[in-house]
């Protein structure tokens, strides 16, 4: 609170995640006067070794590859797609990072994974994203953090494209499984692409 009183904001805005069976902890929170504001899912499809994945098909115009997060160019990309891609999101609100905080954010992460990071192209111009990450890779789990389309092009495939494209490599890597995690209230449809792969 003395850090917000001396950046001089006037209120302090506190968002806690719980898991749907920490009912005590949830009990705790609503009596400081917290409210519910929306409830995630962790979804997960398993991908043995001997299943043949559905191959990804790319729409015609665009395509899609790996991308290298160390690359200063390929971060700044990443940032204002995240924010575009995102800006309806449930807490993007309160996440606004200048690009210096976010590369600081996403490089030094203990899961930060360099190798899963998919950019989707039309022409030269980057139109989509998906952020793997390694914060379940002793359980030899691939996770996807973040996958979105600019607005304009949703509907047309990318994201399912993306999606495949990420649950080969993790296959190639070992993995035996994907995770992510999905706003229940999501606007955008992600929920039925998510259960669409699976």
């Amino acid at each position: 609170i003395e850090s917000v009183r001396a950046r001089g904001a006037s209120s302090v805005h506190v968002t806690a995640n719980l898991y749907e069976n920490e009912t005590r902890m949830r009990a705790a929170y609503e009596r400081a006067g917290l409210e519910l504001e929306t409830i995630y899912w962790r979804m997960q499809r398993a991908i043995p070794a001997d299943e043949v994945l559905e191959a990804p098909v790319v729409p015609e115009g665009f395509r899609i590859g790996k991308v290298d997060p160390s690359d200063d160019v390929v971060i700044e990309q990443a940032y204002h797609l995240f924010h575009d891609t995102f800006s309806e999101h449930h807490g993007i609100e309160n996440s606004k990072k200048t690009l210096a905080d976010y590369t600081d954010h996403v490089r030094t992460a203990e899961s930060f994974d360099p190798n899963s990071w998919w950019f989707a192209w039309q022409d030269k111009t980057p139109v989509g994203l998906l952020i793997g990450d390694n914060r379940r890779v002793e359980q030899g789990v691939g996770y996807v953090r973040s996958v979105g389309v600019q607005k304009h092009l949703r509907g047309r495939g990318i994201a399912r494209a993306l999606l495949l494209s990420a649950f080969a490599d993790y296959v190639q890597q070992g993995r035996s499984s994907v995770q992510l995690g999905v706003d229940t209230g999501n606007t955008t449809g992600a929920t039925r692409l998510y259960e669409s792969v699976g």
